[in-house]
């Protein structure tokens, strides 16, 4: 199953959560999973769409992903996390503006 057909199952209630991992942007061929730019804004439109249910997207600090949840109906949590090789990497834990 997909994230997409995973999405369409969940009901938007206010006593349900999702964590969302999704595909960072420019992730590279060496990852088994990856999302094209196309399949990164009909994410964005669909988690969009969730009003009740709590939301958690964590991503790489990205123009994309900054574009697809802005801060004013966006909450952005910034941090340093670390990349599967140990190196420092911006992440953000997005989640909806209430």
């Amino acid at each position: 199953m997909d994230v997409f057909d995973f999405l369409d199952r969940v009901k938007d209630q206010p006593d349900h959560g999702l964590y969302v991992d999704a595909p960072w942007p420019d992730a590279g061929q060496e990852y088994e999973h990856s999302f094209s730019t196309v399949q990164q804004r009909r994410l964005a439109k669909r988690l969009g769409e969730f009003n009740s249910c709590r939301l958690v997207i964590r991503y790489g600090d990205h123009p994309l992903i900054r574009e697809l949840y802005s801060v004013d109906r966006w909450n952005w949590i910034e941090q340093t996390s670390r990349s599967q090789t140990n190196g420092a990497v911006d992440e953000v834990l997005i989640t909806r503006r209430c």
